[in-house]
């Protein structure tokens, strides 16, 4: 199972062991070497149990790489648990002196490789068993939550049980390790065009590359011709594949596994059933059936095999008429009967009557012809012999692909059909309004592309802000962001943005962007952002003739020092050491940078007792640092620019008592002087802002509580006024740039309510007033404002709770797919309100959340109902408000049990944050539990439930960046005691974030942190009412969460959503018994595709499923409601 896989190699190809390599490796002793790759060496060993197996050793460099050790360990566990039909079997793994290796089935035999390059291409009929096989290979490699990577003919083996699939799971190991020419892990030939271009692969990939191996197996040559690696690669992204070589009916099939576009891919299920089915559409058409179609499937799939795999009758030869039949000469071997013929596979086929019969038996006509029978003449034996033996083992292959086909068909499909996924934006629509915030912080130009940049948190999820203009803002469209959003959805403000010459950058206080235009941004990946500390602060960036240069404060030791990185032009950061930036211990932070060519120029702050700016520069586009020769005296801080080739510092906020604001000027940024001054209006209080273009200056200069005055300068010496800009109240402009023809842009924000507020965005002409963008204009700066964050259902009828604008919100219906919102005034206040959490008990329905008392101080919100419809507020318990003197109070989540309800949250103050839990048995007085288990610091209790004895209560303990789950139990919900939670080896952080129960049965859900890096969803189980519990992993081939969790007494239902967060899908987990778990594929719009998807919450009523979530990019947000009812008949 190497990149040069060899499992199949004959065994008269052994190489012997040299000296040097071991003769075991565990209980397995090696008998020789039959192959060798970038991957590793794989030997043919022996089991203790006596039975041939290939072992797989990882070698070189990728064996001293305790990273790379630790991947394969967990891809072969995961590889582990693939169904085994149609692939080699993973039996053992473990490590041996450091090296990890994996124990596999033997497959004696030739790749497709080797095949068809000593036979020649396939025939039809042997060309579509081996895609039935390896199309169910896919499916049970898919199932298992493993992208296979590298399907290629090498990776199928011809052995005498019919085609396997090798290597799956083993090419993601070298993500981390090795690098290609190309920097993509694969086989060129046979890659996606996601996996030529950036690595980023699904299963999708894999049915790319499936389809590239089939037409190779039909014609002899690779899909996208022979040639070098960059031709390829071209090839495979820009132009389709000629499947004219294909049998006609599996042509359009095969087409749309080569769709450029993953989306457009049909799945490996899709393609299997596509293959064995008899659909009556197109050949190409997707086959959608149900439980009781199963078996007409697998006999279907029975008579294609069965046409595909029967050999030819092979005719007794005669000497003539009356001849005897011909015999050995005496003493020679016995000869067999003549080969296949060149292009079909080794191994005949078998007869396609499938139907039971006695043991021992063989139906009518199934003996080759020139067999032996009562009134026959007799025939050589060895033949006989043989294609009766071939006969058998084509039934073994047959049998084995239909045994994987029933087992994947019985077990895969969900209790119930795909259901409908819709858009929800109407069903859940709030009150007119707006909540969160909307700013502009920077604003940059570079000749007539002006970007202005901030922050937005006005939807239900926050996102970096970039506006952009390409003809002097006159125009205005919202720009474009990938490598973030999503469930998880990254930073969400920039605080400043620079660019020119096709390269642009903008940082916030946790995110980085670049762009090649100003319009289409991509967020680093933090793996990409090493250099960068968490507790630097970034103050300023400037561009320069070759790159970036970055300006800030790094805090070591408890001291401020200055902190510069560089990035340039297609390379990455460096750090600059901040002991050579100036003179050790003479500046602090840095706070603004500016730049000419490669010559910068930086402000700091003294160091010591001395107070006022340092000014520092450098002549290599930021790599070593000098004081400047002098400086002027300022004793506060200071901004920068540069006019016509001329550095300029300007004062911030100052002005004389004559009312004029000094400039200075320096040629090079080493000796200073003053220059000039800028003539201040009556009520103005200095310059805010400064900015430039190769042209002019341009200063910002508050005037007045609303008013600002704009002034320039082509030298940065003689300064006028040029426009004037009234922003408005409550306005604060924080952004400023010119462009090459002269174009004024001023960026900010003002308020819009108590806790929000809404963008600011102004452009104006030389000599013209300011005027405001028309904001409502650009499409997709207004969101949605609804969040969902519960939903139950109890008594015929459905509640969903969260928040629309900036109140809570309730909305109710009966049937799960329409819906009314509760207008109710409790639900309203003057600050922001949210329900988290809705259940039904006894005493009716419980709603719990948060609201505000003011801009610091909130507290928990308690609603109840009898009947879902008329609601009352519940008074929390503790002092009444007094404004900002009261601790910070949240609900999360709510239970209803035999003793009442429960209440979980938190509650912070001055000494940090500690989980809180309330008691209420009428819904009308409240009692806070004073026994809570001591689980060590950062406690936050995530859900609880009701149980057959009491309450459970889960979530985690310790720093944000390592946490330990917790578990609580509880008789009443007032005294609770921890229980340990069965933690396995591997796992370095988890938190669980869900629980539900039924009967003696709970069920708990959350995420952890594996050495590997990578995050995985996990559940934990108990079937005798906590007392013990077990552990079993969630299956998904990359990062996924769970959000929630429902369960019948058929089983349990998490729903949640899995991939890379910008581009995450829907995901549903089922479980009978929550230890085993398999993921349902969910492939409706609205679930799956662009973009981001995922389900937020769910609940089961009777047959009916509902449940919500939310699809999203970084221009579009939607609320999606999906309903689908359970199979009653499973």
């Amino acid at each position: 199972m190497c990149g040069n896989n060899r499992e199949g190699t004959p065994v008269s190809e052994l190489r012997p062991l040299r000296p040097g390599e071991p003769v075991r490796l565990g209980d397995y002793q090696l008998l020789g070497c039959i192959g060798e790759g970038g991957q590793g060496l794989v030997y043919l060993a022996r089991s203790p149990a006596g039975v041939r197996v290939a072992i797989k050793v990882l070698q070189g460099r990728h064996a001293e790489d305790a990273e790379a050790r630790r991947r394969f360990l967990r891809e072969i566990e995961a590889a582990s648990k693939v169904a085994p039909f149609c692939t080699a079997r993973v039996l053992d793994y473990a490590m041996a002196d450091g090296h990890p290796y994996v124990v596999s089935e033997f497959i004696e035999g030739q790749s497709l490789q080797q095949r068809v390059a000593s036979a020649g291409p396939l025939v039809p009929g042997e060309w579509e068993r081996l895609a039935i096989g390896t199309a169910a290979a896919l499916v049970a490699i898919h199932r298992a939550g493993i992208i296979h990577r590298d399907f290629k003919p090498a990776n199928v083996l011809l052995g005498p049980g019919g085609p396997r699939v090798v290597d799956f799971g083993i090419a993601r190991i070298l993500d981390a390790t090795t690098t290609s020419s190309a920097g993509i892990i694969g086989t060129p030939s046979y890659m996606s065009p996601e996996q030529a271009s950036d690595g980023r692969v699904g299963t999708a990939s894999d049915l790319f590359s499936w389809a590239g191996t089939m037409v190779f197996a039909a014609t002899g040559n690779p899909p996208f011709g022979r040639s070098n690696l960059a031709a390829t690669v071209h090839r495979i992204v820009n132009h389709p594949c000629d499947v004219s070589g294909l049998p006609k009916h599996v042509r359009a099939l095969v087409e749309r596994c080569l769709e450029k576009t993953p989306e457009r891919r049909p799945s490996a299920r899709e393609v299997l059933l596509a293959l064995v089915g008899e659909p009556s559409g197109p050949p190409d058409a997707s086959v959608h059936l149900h439980r009781g179609d199963h078996e007409g499937l697998v006999a279907a799939a029975a008579r294609k095999l069965a046409a595909a795999t029967s050999p030819p009758a092979v005719p007794e030869r005669h000497r003539g008429p009356d001849s005897a039949p011909s015999e050995p000469p005496p003493g020679a071997p016995e000869r067999d009967p003549p080969g296949p013929p060149r292009g079909r596979l080794d191994v005949p086929g078998d007869q396609p009557d499938f139907r039971p019969r006695p043991a021992g038996s063989l139906p009518a006509g199934s003996l080759p012809a020139g067999s032996r029978t009562a009134g026959s003449p007799p025939v050589r034996r060895a033949g006989v012999v043989r294609r009766v033996v071939s006969v058998a083992m084509s039934l073994v292959v047959v049998g084995a692909i239909l045994a994987g086909l029933r087992l994947y068909l019985s077990d895969t499909d969900p209790p119930w059909p795909p259901g409908t996924a819709m858009v929800a934006d109407r069903m859940f629509a709030g009150p007119p309004g707006r909540s969160g915030t909307q700013v502009l912080n920077a604003v940059a130009a570079s000749g007539d592309v002006i970007v202005a940049a901030g922050g937005d948190t006005t939807g239900a999820l926050p996102r970096p802000l970039f506006l952009t203009s390409r003809d002097r803002g006159r125009t205005w469209r919202l720009g474009d962001v990938t490598g973030q959003g999503g469930p998880e959805p990254g930073p969400a403000e920039v605080q400043r943005v620079a660019g020119g010459d096709g390269h642009w950058l903008a940082m916030g206080d946790a995110g980085v962007w670049t762009s090649t235009d100003g319009h289409a941004w991509k967020a680093l990946a933090a793996g990409e952002l090493t250099t960068f500390r968490s507790e630097d602060r970034i103050a300023d960036i400037a561009r320069t003739s070759s790159g970036f240069v970055v300006v800030g404060a790094a805090f070591q030791d408890g001291m401020e020092r200055p902190a510069v990185w560089t990035f340039a032009d297609g390379d990455g950061w460096v750090r600059v050491d901040s002991a050579s930036v100036g003179r050790a211990g003479t500046v602090r932070g840095l706070t603004a940078v500016v730049a000419k060519g490669d010559t910068v120029v930086a402000l700091g702050a003294r160091a010591g007792d001395e107070s006022g700016i340092a000014v520092l520069r450098s002549l290599d586009a930021g790599r070593t640092w000098l004081p400047a020769a002098s400086w002027p005296d300022v004793s506060h801080s200071a901004l920068l620019a540069v006019a016509s080739g001329t550095f300029v510092l300007v004062p911030a906020r100052t002005r004389s008592a004559s009312g004029e604001t000094a400039v200075h000027c320096s040629p090079d940024g080493a000796e200073w002087s003053r220059c000039g001054s800028i003539a201040m209006p009556r009520d103005g209080v200095g310059v805010t802002q400064l900015s430039s273009s190769p042209k002019r200056a341009v200063a910002l200069a508050a005037s007045g509580l609303e008013r600002y005055a704009v002034y320039t300068s082509e030298n940065g010496r003689e300064w006028h006024k040029s426009t004037e800009a009234v922003a408005g109240p409550g306005a604060t402009l924080r952004g400023l740039a010119v462009s090459d023809s002269g174009t004024f842009v001023m960026g900010g924000d003002k308020a819009s309510s108590e806790t929000g507020s809404e963008l600011v965005l102004m452009t104006a002409s030389p000599g013209k007033a300011a005027e405001a963008v028309a904001l409502k204009k650009i499409e997709g700066l207004d969101r949605i404002q609804s969040q969902v964050a519960r939903l139950a259902a109890a008594d015929g009828r459905y509640v969903v709770v969260g928040a629309a604008a900036e109140d809570a919100a309730i909305w109710t219906g009966t049937d799960g797919r329409t819906w009314s919102r509760i207008r109710d005034r409790k639900l309203e206040g003057p600050y922001r309100q949210e329900l988290s959490d809705v259940t039904h008990g006894r005493a009716g329905w419980l709603a719990a959340g948060s609201t505000g008392n003011s801009p610091s101080s909130t507290r928990p919100l308690l609603l109840a109902s009898a009947d879902g419809r008329t609601w009352r507020r519940i008074q929390a318990p503790g002092p009444p408000p007094d404004g900002d003197s009261q601790p910070v109070q949240v609900a999360y989540s709510v239970a209803a049990g035999s003793s009442g309800y429960v209440i979980a949250g938190s509650e912070a103050g001055i000494d940090g944050a500690e989980p809180v839990v309330w008691v209420t048995a009428d819904l009308r007085t409240l009692t806070r539990s004073e026994d809570l288990p001591a689980s060590g610091s950062g406690v936050r209790i995530g859900d609880v439930a009701a149980t057959a004895s009491g309450y459970v209560a889960v979530g985690g303990s310790g720093s944000p960046a390592r946490r330990d789950a917790v578990l609580w139990v509880s008789s009443d919900g007032a005294r609770w005691t921890a229980r340990p939670w069965p933690r396995p080896s591997g796992v370095e952080s988890a938190e669980l974030t869900q629980v539900v129960a039924t009967g003696d049965r709970i069920t708990a859900a959350g995420a952890a942190l594996v050495s590997s890096g990578e995050q995985r969803p996990f559940a934990i189980g108990s079937a005798d009412n906590g007392s013990t519990w077990t552990f079993a992993w969630l299956p998904a081939e990359r990062k996924a969460a769970v959000r929630d969790l429902a369960t019948t007494a058929d089983g349990l239902v998490a729903v949640g959503w899995h991939g890379e967060s910008q581009e995450s899908d829907s995901a549903v987990w089922t479980s009978a018994d929550g230890r085993s778990w398999r993921r349902q594929a969910l492939g409706q719009a609205g679930l799956a595709g662009a973009g981001a998807q995922w389900l937020n919450a769910i609940t089961i009523s009777g047959p009916d499923v509902v449940a919500v979530g939310r699809s999203t990019s970084y221009r579009t947000d939607h609320l999606t409601l999906w309903h689908t009812v359970l199979d009653q008949n499973r």
